[in-house]
């Protein structure tokens, strides 16, 4: 099976899951995306983005298409695909090992402790999604949100992890590599 292939059946199956109730949630619905203007919530992400959205000279739809395979390559289990907003990803999701070869502490700021860096050592749960938006027939705008808290196991309060900007520049680079950009 070539690597098209893959993630064409990638996309069919994370719209198939959406299309299922309770198998990936909405983003309108989940409060990731503010219904009237289709733009993030800011009630969503407790810190502003860490980087400005890309501007792709390619169609959304084309855009939309990539993103499944990206998040394949990333090892990041989709819960959101919202085909009417075009938004995918993970909200929320347990991650304890390297994303996309980048350790958790390159990616999220929790803090430091005793030890080293608190992503290192702590529970982290991330949220990662990307929307894309068309500006017209032949431009679209990638936008991707990171956010997350750690915790220390056994221990029921968390600390909240900003983005270090490095994986949503790496969504953006992955989206141009399998756009052929």
């Amino acid at each position: 099976m070539s690597h098209r292939q893959v993630w064409t059946a990638a996309l069919a199956a994370a719209l198939l899951a959406a299309a299922r109730p309770g198998a990936a949630q909405r983003a309108g619905e989940s409060g990731l995306v503010d219904m009237k203007s289709g733009r993030f919530s800011t009630s969503m992400f407790a810190n502003e983005p860490a980087r400005d959205p890309d501007t792709l000279a390619v169609p959304a739809g084309k855009v939309w298409a990539a993103l499944p395979a990206v998040y394949d390559a990333l090892a990041v289990p989709l819960s959101v695909v919202d085909t009417t907003y075009r938004v995918l990803g993970a909200v929320r999701v347990t991650v304890r090992r390297p994303i996309g070869g980048d350790r958790l502490s390159s990616l999220l700021q929790c803090g430091v402790g005793a030890y080293g860096p608190v992503a290192e050592r702590y529970t982290v749960q991330l949220t990662l999604v990307s929307a894309v938006r068309a500006i017209d027939d032949g431009r679209a705008v990638l936008e991707t949100r990171v956010d997350g808290s750690a915790a220390q196991n056994g221990v029921n309060s968390s600390v909240r992890c900003a983005s270090t900007g490095r994986l949503e520049e790496k969504v953006a680079q992955l989206v141009r590599k399998e756009l052929g950009l």
